[in-house]
C-alpha cells in the first residue's frame, strides 16, 4: 500500500511539475539586459543608456549623481531621460517636479496613462543645513516596474523596464525591457 501512494504522489508531483504556463505575448519584445551603473566614491556622476528595441539607437539615459560635501549637506540624485524626441516615461508631478510612477503587474501602459514627460527623476535626497530635507523617490524600494512610450522611425510604441536603485543610492539595475512591436498599442507592466 505504502509503495501504491508513492507512486501516486510522484505521478502527480510530476503532472503539477509539467503545468504549462501562460504563453508569452508574441507581440512583445521581451529582453533581459541586466545593465549595472554604479557610483563609487561621492562627488561623482555616471550615464547609462537604454536601447528599448536593440536597434543600436539609444532610447533613454539613466543619470546618477552622488554629491556630499559634509554629513550635512549632500545631494543624492538620479533620473531617467530621453535620448530621441518622442520618447517619454510614465510621471507624477510633485511640488512641481516630474518623478517616475512605480507601477504593478498588469498596469495598464497606453497613450491615456496618466501624464507623460520626457524626464523624470528616480529619488532624490538632498540635504543642506538651514532648509528642509528633501528625500522622495524608489531607492531601496525593490525592482520597480516603469511605462516607457518611445519612437521606432516614425511610430510610437509602448513598453516598460523593470530597474532597482539600492538603499544606498549608489547602484542602479535595469534588469528588463519589453515593449509591443505593434505600433500604437497599450501593454500591461510585466508582460512578456
Amino acid at each position: 500500500m505504502k509503495k501504491k501512494i508513492s507512486i501516486v504522489l510522484v505521478l502527480s508531483m510530476s503532472l503539477l511539475a509539467c503545468k504549462k504556463e501562460e504563453p508569452d505575448n508574441p507581440n512583445i519584445n521581451h529582453r533581459t539586459v541586466n545593465l549595472e551603473m554604479k557610483v563609487s566614491s561621492y562627488n561623482a556622476e555616471s550615464d547609462m543608456s537604454i536601447d528599448m528595441n536593440d536597434d543600436g539607437m539609444l532610447d533613454f539615459e539613466i543619470e546618477l549623481d552622488l554629491y556630499r560635501n559634509s554629513d550635512s549637506e549632500l545631494e543624492y540624485y538620479a533620473a531617467i531621460d530621453y535620448e530621441q524626441t518622442g520618447n517619454e516615461v510614465l510621471t507624477q508631478a510633485i511640488d512641481g517636479d516630474e518623478y517616475i510612477i512605480s507601477l504593478n503587474k498588469n498596469d495598464l501602459i497606453s497613450g491615456g496613462s496618466s501624464t507623460w514627460y520626457r524626464y523624470a527623476t528616480i529619488f532624490e535626497l538632498d540635504r543642506d543645513p538651514g532648509y528642509p530635507e528633501l528625500s522622495y523617490g524608489f531607492a531601496g524600494k525593490g525592482d520597480l516596474l516603469v511605462g516607457v512610450r518611445f519612437m521606432i522611425g516614425t511610430e510610437r510604441h509602448y513598453g516598460w523596464m523593470k530597474i532597482n536603485a539600492s538603499t544606498d543610492y549608489k547602484t542602479i539595475i535595469v534588469k528588463e525591457v519589453a515593449y509591443d512591436i505593434r505600433p500604437n498599442v497599450e501593454v500591461r507592466a510585466g508582460e512578456k
